[in-house]
């Protein structure tokens, strides 16, 4: 397959292809990565979902049932040859962001300026002396990764790192230097804090800065920063730069109908279980923001469990993690359970799984610990009602928002409801031969994709040839 002169566009998984540009942090190939992406956004080529550029990639994703690797990077290709050359004098879209320094605002400037031998200072003076090209959004929502810290002040990271860095804080970390926009753990050197939201969930266009801006500091008096953080002061809508009108195809998510009319019909939750969360099908086109999808890790028995409850597939449920989930109904209503195969019982009564189920006003279902399988889908119909954050409601717990306040379920919460259908509704009951089956031993399948020529025939034999366990660390992420 030919390609465009200096890029390389290979298939990264079923789903994307992966357009490489140069092997380092080179802002002329960024900005040609990110002149590329321009064309992908004003010219979408069949099937297109979002794009999420990286130092020296655009990873683009699309659907698979519209379209195929082939067909992408071919319309790739075009795109790419018909580009003009990028100026290097183009205009560059600078954000400032006022930043306290030192003290408890940035307890590590003196560190970093005894590793560097120079005066804390003269350590500010050079980290705010120019913009910063924002190079990509990562690790948490709206952290951004800036290219182009003078290498004078670069300062290995913490040994141990902190298990709480305040939101706002700016750090160094070897030669890089980033802002964490919520509050998350950390082993960066803190040198200062700004004031200014750089991600809210609640905001029309989430992250306050965007892959391809550029981000000056601007020191400011302690005092200021206590003035700026008690008026809240964020930069208006026309200041933020992440471009959320390019024509992507609508995903399919959750439907409004699930919990868009909601009831006061609602849920106890008595016992939460190992953990539990509201999910639906997940959120899309905030990758680039550093938002993953978020989203069941069984799509199937969630997309089971809501068919069965006389809901649309991707409508909002609970996921259980093991088991032990107890919930107290507050009126009669119609549901369903899919997935792991879990022992349940309707007020101390056996009933089963992957059929549709009604309960009274007051009855309690209480589940056991799965047998075979990880993870138990509940759905009732109408929905969970909890609010849409980025168009969708489910759970993503390390941002903090989604479902029930961005959290896991505990005892005590009431769900509230959606408008019930169930009047309507026959029962259902999912075939023997589509009950998913979960074993010990599983085969996941892998597609090599483009750094897979730096390693050796023999080491990628025996990659794709060994048996792997999951470790008792995994999360869901």
């Amino acid at each position: 397959m030919t390609q465009p002169p200096g890029f390389s566009i290979q298939p990264f998984g079923e789903a994307a292809v992966i357009v490489i540009l140069g092997n380092s942090i080179d802002d002329a190939n960024y900005r040609q990565l990110a002149a590329l992406a321009k064309a992908i956004q004003e010219k979408p080529p069949l099937g297109f979902y979002e794009l999420v550029p990286a130092y020296n990639s655009l990873l683009v994703v699309f659907d698979p049932l519209l379209s195929d690797t082939t067909a992408i990077a071919s319309s790739l290709q075009a795109l790419a040859s018909a580009m003009e050359p990028v100026s290097s004098e183009a205009a560059k879209d600078i954000i400032e962001l006022p930043v306290a320094y030192g003290g408890n605002y940035g307890p590590d400037l003196d560190t970093v300026a005894t590793k560097t031998g120079l005066t804390p200072d003269e350590v500010i003076a050079i980290h705010s002396s120019k913009p910063y090209l924002v190079y990509m959004l990562g690790f948490t929502p709206g952290f951004p990764y800036l290219g182009g810290m003078d290498p004078r002040i670069a300062a290995s990271r913490l040994k141990t790192p902190r298990t709480k860095v305040p939101a706002g804080s700016v750090g160094i970390a070897d030669a890089q230097t980033g802002v964490y926009p919520l509050e998350s753990p950390g082993g960066w050197n803190l040198i200062g804090r700004t004031p200014l939201t750089l991600f809210d969930p609640a905001r029309q266009v989430p992250a306050l800065l965007a892959p391809g801006s550029y981000v000056r500091f601007v020191p400011i008096s302690h005092e200021q920063f206590d003035a700026l953080q008690s008026q809240r002061e964020v930069a208006p809508d026309d200041e933020r730069t992440i471009d959320d009108s390019a024509p992507v195809p609508a995903p399919v998510k959750a439907p409004e109908s699930a919990g868009g009319s909601a009831v006061s019909t609602t849920l106890l939750v008595l016992k939460p279980g190992a953990l539990s969360t509201v999910q639906d099908t997940g959120r899309f086109g905030f990758q680039a923001a550093g938002v993953p999808p978020s989203g069941p890790m069984d799509e199937y028995s969630m997309s089971l469990a809501n068919i069965l409850a006389g809901n649309e597939p991707g409508s909002a449920c609970i996921e259980c993690t093991l088991g032990g989930l107890e919930l107290r109904f507050e009126a009669a209503t119609m549901f369903a359970l899919a997935g792991a195969d879990t022992p349940a019982f309707l007020d101390d009564q056996a009933v089963a799984m992957h059929r549709s189920l009604r309960a009274r006003a007051g009855a309690v279902l209480r589940l056991g610990m799965a047998k075979t399988g990880l993870r138990m889908y509940f759905a009732v119909n109408g929905g969970i009602a909890v609010p849409m954050v980025m168009g969708s409601r489910a759970t993503f717990q390390r941002g903090g928002f989604g479902g029930l306040d961005g959290r896991a379920l505990a005892a005590g919460d009431r769900l509230v409801l959606g408008q019930s259908s169930d009047s309507a509704i026959t029962d259902r009951v999912v075939p023997q031969a589509l009950i998913p089956a979960f074993s010990s031993s599983i085969i996941v399948r892998a597609i090599p994709s483009h750094e897979a020529d730096r390693f050796t025939i023999a080491g990628l034999e025996r990659f794709f040839s060994a048996s792997y366990a999951v470790s008792q660390k995994s999360d869901r992420m």
